[in-house]
C-alpha cells in the first residue's frame, strides 16, 4: 500500500547542491555538510547522507532491507519512495534511510531518526522528477534484493574469507561482516 506523503516546509531560502547533475535543497540543520563524490554528507554519514546508488544499489539496499527494518512506501510529489527504518547498534540509534530516484538514477538519503521527517519529505519532493514509473521503480529495487540474496547465497557457499586491517589479518566465516564492511567503504567512498 503506497501513502502519499505532502510536505509543509518552505524550503526556497535551503542551501542547493547537485549530484550528478541533480540538485537537492539541503535544509539548514543539515547545511554544514561536505560534497563529495557522488554524495553529500553530514559528520561524514553520521548524521545525514545523500548519495548516488547506481553502481551499488543492490548491497546498500539489500543491507536496508532487512528482516528488522521497518518499511513504508510512499508517493511524495510524484516520487515513489521506499522508506526504512531501524536501530543500528553501532551508531547506538535509530536511523533511517529512503530510496527514490531522479532523472534515471537512483538515490538514498540516510538519517539519524526514527521517523520520517518533514525536512527529509521536503527534499525529495523539490528534487528533480523521476523518469521511471511506480512500477519500475519498484522493479529496480527488488531486483536489487535479488541481487544482494544471490550474492549471499554465493558468499554462503565460499571457504573462510580473510579480511586485512592494517598489519593484521582477521580470518571470518561471517556474512554480515563482509556486508557491514562493504557497507562501510561504500560510505566513506573507497
Amino acid at each position: 500500500m503506497m501513502i502519499t506523503a505532502v510536505s509543509a516546509i518552505d524550503s526556497s531560502d535551503w542551501k542547493t547542491v547537485k549530484i550528478k547533475n541533480h540538485e537537492f535543497k539541503i535544509p539548514p540543520s543539515y547545511s554544514d555538510g561536505e560534497l563529495g563524490d557522488g554524495k553529500y554528507t553530514v559528520d561524514n554519514w553520521r548524521n545525514f547522507e545523500i548519495s548516488l546508488v547506481d553502481s551499488s544499489l543492490p548491497t546498500v539496499y539489500g543491507f536496508a532491507d532487512s528482516d528488522d527494518a521497518k518499511m513504508e512506501d510512499l508517493d511524495i510529489n510524484g516520487h515513489a519512495v521506499r522508506y526504512f527504518n531501524e536501530y543500528n547498534n553501532a551508531e547506538k540509534a535509530n536511523v533511517s534511510k529512503v530510496f527514490f530516484s531522479c532523472g534515471e538514477s537512483v538515490f538514498m538519503i540516510s538519517w539519524k531518526s526514527d521517523n520520517f521527517t518533514e525536512e527529509v519529505k521536503e527534499i525529495i519532493s523539490a528534487a528533480d522528477p523521476s523518469d521511471f514509473t511506480y512500477s519500475e521503480f519498484y522493479d529496480i529495487l527488488r531486483e536489487a534484493k535479488s541481487q544482494y540474496n544471490a550474492q549471499k547465497q554465493a558468499d554462503a557457499n565460499t571457504p573462510d574469507l580473510v579480511y586485512a586491517h592494517n598489519d593484521n589479518s582477521y580470518k571470518k566465516n561471517d556474512n554480515f561482516i563482509k556486508y557491514y564492511l562493504t557497507y562501510k567503504r561504500m560510505q566513506r567512498g573507497y
